[in-house]
């Protein structure tokens, strides 16, 4: 069955998997597999399948929770919360089937549960997206301050985590456009863990943001000492040199830097068709341009496209880009900014 399924047979593996139930209706292993092809493409005859698997055996934590998300999957919430409420008392499960409860009563706006449960899960892999999550919530509730002393508590209770939580808290508050006290949190943050590299590379975008651009690239650079081969520190320094200075040559190097460490970014491709753009080097820009939003269709690397288009007098195809992304999105101010910049008011019309 399994290589069946390997080489593209899907639906003759199941049929086969299927079959050889009726022979051995009892065979765990094989009723599991069976349950994970049908997933792919028939939620509910994966439930049906685990259904069975956990009445056979009712103990086994691991196919409730598959079960459990399965539930969850197909909208069957009150079995979900049972199921989820069943697993917090196995311990191997606890942490995760709490995060999974918290989850579901953000989706019902449920308050006092979602506190209770976030607030449950201890460690484990769940427990940075939990303290993501309810901090994001309260603060979302007009609790922002209640946020930073749960994150703060988290710290002191789990100190190996601190790091972490600094970032946590900090985003938060950049979130909220309180882009000072971010960064002085960063920086408590670095105190303790000087070469911390993604602590560094996120307080060197808010350095940016506040149009900080020395203290950007000194966070990038001490990245730089630590890890020559970083992509992503590379690619941010060459798109701040380009955006920021005047210094296209030097921004050049490093993004095709990033680039062989990285190759198939669209963000780095962006990056490099800015800076070929920012060079003069029209045609380069365009075809990387073109490259990275068929990777990355995102409102700046439309908005770059669309500049270089309509410099190098492409007007109607610069015009169609822009148009495609403020269809979904009538207020996206890179788009509405770039357009007003190169058009002098056509936007209006």
């Amino acid at each position: 069955a399994q290589l069946l399924y390997q080489s593209g047979k899907k639906a003759k593996a199941s049929a086969f998997l299927e079959q050889s139930l009726v022979n051995a209706p009892n065979n765990k292993r094989m009723r599991l597999q069976y349950a994970r092809f049908l997933a792919d493409s028939d939620l509910e005859g994966a439930h049906q399948q685990l259904s069975i698997l956990s009445q056979q055996y009712p103990n086994d934590p691991e196919l409730i929770y598959s079960l459990a998300l399965a539930s969850k999957g197909l909208k069957k919430h009150d079995e979900a919360v049972e199921l989820f409420t069943q697993l917090t008392r196995y311990p191997r499960t606890a942490y995760a089937a709490h995060y999974e409860l918290g989850l579901l009563a953000e989706e019902n706006n449920n308050i006092e549960a979602v506190l209770v449960h976030y607030r449950q899960v201890h460690s484990g892999s769940k427990f940075l997206p939990a303290a993501v999550r309810l901090s994001r919530f309260m603060t979302n509730h007009d609790q922002l301050d209640d946020a930073r002393l749960y994150l703060q508590k988290l710290r002191l209770d789990h100190p190996q985590q601190a790091s972490a939580l600094y970032q946590i808290e900090s985003e938060l508050l950049a979130e909220q456009q309180l882009l000072r006290e971010a960064y002085d949190m960063l920086s408590k943050a670095i105190l303790r863990e000087p070469n911390n590299i993604q602590l560094l590379y996120t307080r060197s975008l808010l350095s940016e943001r506040q149009n900080d651009f020395a203290r950007s690239e000194q966070d990038l650079r001490t990245i730089l000492q630590q890890d020559a081969n970083n992509a992503m520190a590379l690619n941010a320094l060459g798109y701040t040199l380009t955006v920021h200075t005047d210094r296209y040559e030097e921004a050049h190097k490093l993004i095709l830097r990033a680039l062989e460490l990285n190759p198939g970014d669209p963000a780095t491709i962006d990056s490099l068709g800015w800076v070929s753009y920012r060079l003069g080097k029209y045609d380069e820009a365009i075809k990387y341009l073109r490259d990275a939003l068929s990777k990355l269709p995102d409102p700046e690397v439309a908005a770059h496209l669309g500049e270089v288009l309509w410099v190098t007098g492409q007007h109607d195809e610069a015009m169609s880009i822009w148009k495609k992304v403020l269809a979904n999105d009538p207020d996206n101010s890179t788009i509405l900014e770039t357009m007003e910049r190169l058009t002098n008011g056509i936007t209006g019309q």
